[in-house]
C-alpha cells in the first residue's frame, strides 16, 4: 500500500474539500449556461462523514470521522468560512483498549476575482488549521498511557472555480502550508482538485425542484478527486500525487453504469486502480428522495521500487444501499451503507463495513 505522511497530513489542508470520494466526469461534454453563484448572500457548502468497522479481525473496533465546512459571501468578492473535523477510533482486545481522538477547526477567508459572463473565476485564500490530538492506551500489562499534542497549520494560496452549472463547480487550489507542533515544524506545498457546491441566496431559474432531477437516461453522475504535494520542503522532500477521474452514465432512467480510475504515486511506489460499478435507483423520477442499490469491484495494481517492497495486486468487491436527497436538480446529499471485501495476492483478506455521507453531483442530458 502507499504509505506517505500526506495521507493524513493534508486532510485539513483545504477546508473546502470534502474527503468523501465521489464519482466523476468529462466536463468538456457540457456547457455552463447558468450564472455562477459568487454573489453576496450565497453559500459554499461541503461535508463528509464516515462510520466504519473492520469485520475480519477479532478485535472490537470502530472509527468515526465527520468534516463539515461552509463559507458565506459577505460581499460579491469576499467569502468567510470555516471547516471543522472530528475523528475517533477505538480498538478493544481482552488485554487492552486503544482510543484516538482528533479535533480541528480551520477558519479561512477568500477573495474572488469575478469575471462577468465567464464560467471560471479565480480566488486567493488565507487561513489556518488548529488541531488537537489525544490517544489513550489501557493495558493490563503496561498500565495506562496517554499522549496529547496540538499543532497550528497556517496556509495561503490561490485557486479557481470552473462552474459546470450555477451550483456545481470544479475547484482547484494550490496552497503553501506550515506545520508547527511543539518543537517540530515543517513546510509543504499541496494541490487539491474536487467538486464544490454553491447555494444561491435565493432560488434561481433551473434551481427549483419542479424541474426533473438528473436521473434520466443519458444523464451523468459526477465527482472528482485529485491531490498531491511536496512534503517537508528542504528536508526529506517527499512528493506524492493522486488523480481519480470517473464517470457514471444513465443507460436508462434509473440504471447507472460507470467506472473510476485511480492513478497515484508516493515513495517510489505507483498505483493503478480501475473501479467499475453499477447503481440502480428505485425512487419515483422527480422525487427529491431517491433510494438506490450499488455494487462494484476494483483491481488494484501496485508497482514498487525494486530496492523496496515488491509489487502486488488485490481485488476489492463492494456492495451496498443508500439514499440521495436532492437539494437541487443536480446536487444531492448522499448516505451510503456499504460492504467492502479485499483480497490480497498473499492470501490476506479483510472485510469492512462503512456508512458514508457526502455530496453527489449530477448533470442532466437536457
Amino acid at each position: 500500500m502507499l504509505n506517505f505522511r500526506g495521507s493524513n497530513y493534508n486532510q485539513h489542508m483545504n477546508p473546502m474539500k470534502a474527503t468523501f470520494t465521489s464519482l466523476v466526469v468529462l466536463f468538456s461534454l457540457f456547457t455552463c449556461t447558468s450564472s455562477a453563484q459568487i454573489e453576496k448572500g450565497a453559500w459554499l457548502i461541503n461535508s463528509s462523514a464516515n462510520l466504519g468497522t473492520r469485520l475480519s479481525v477479532p478485535d472490537d473496533n470502530y472509527s468515526f470521522f465527520i468534516a463539515p465546512s461552509a463559507g458565506y459571501f459577505i460581499t460579491d468578492k469576499w467569502l468567510l468560512g470555516t471547516g471543522i473535523a472530528y475523528g475517533h477510533s477505538t480498538n478493544k482486545r481482552p488485554e487492552s483498549e486503544f482510543t484516538f481522538n482528533n479535533f480541528s477547526v480551520a477558519p479561512f477567508v477568500r477573495y474572488y476575482f469575478p469575471r462577468e459572463d465567464r464560467v471560471m473565476h479565480w480566488f486567493a485564500t488565507l487561513g489556518s488549521n488548529f488541531t488537537n490530538n489525544k490517544s489513550e492506551l489501557q493495558s493490563t500489562q503496561i498500565g495506562n498511557l496517554e499522549n496529547k499534542s496540538s499543532a497550528v497549520e497556517p496556509f495561503a494560496g490561490g485557486g479557481f472555480n470552473f462552474f459546470v452549472n450555477a451550483n456545481v463547480a470544479v475547484e482547484g487550489t494550490l496552497l503553501y502550508q506550515g506545520y508547527f507542533e511543539d518543537d517540530f515544524d515543517t513546510h509543504a506545498l499541496f494541490y487539491n482538485i474536487g467538486l464544490q457546491f454553491f447555494l444561491p441566496p435565493a432560488p434561481v431559474d433551473g434551481y427549483n425542484m419542479d424541474n426533473a432531477i438528473a436521473l434520466s437516461k443519458s444523464s451523468w453522475m459526477l465527482g472528482l478527486s485529485a491531490e498531491g504535494g511536496w512534503l517537508d520542503i528542504g528536508g526529506f522532500d517527499n512528493f506524492f500525487g493522486s488523480l481519480t477521474p470517473s464517470a457514471g452514465y444513465f443507460l436508462t432512467d434509473r440504471f447507472v453504469l460507470g467506472a473510476a480510475f485511480q492513478l497515484a504515486f508516493a515513495d517510489q511506489n505507483a498505483i493503478i486502480y480501475p473501479q467499475p460499478f453499477a447503481r440502480y435507483y428505485i425512487g419515483k423520477i422527480g422525487s427529491p428522495l431517491q433510494p438506490f442499490a450499488t455494487a462494484g469491484f476494483g483491481t488494484r495494481f501496485q508497482f514498487a521500487d525494486k530496492a523496496g517492497d515488491p509489487g502486488f495486486f488485490n481485488l476489492n468487491l463492494t456492495a451496498g444501499a443508500g439514499l440521495n436527497y436532492f437539494l437541487t436538480p443536480n446536487v444531492a446529499l448522499e448516505g451510503l451503507l456499504k460492504y467492502d471485501g479485499r483480497q490480497l495476492e498473499d492470501d490476506f483478506s479483510t472485510e469492512l463495513l462503512n456508512f458514508v455521507i457526502g455530496f453527489q453531483f449530477f448533470l442532466s442530458s437536457n
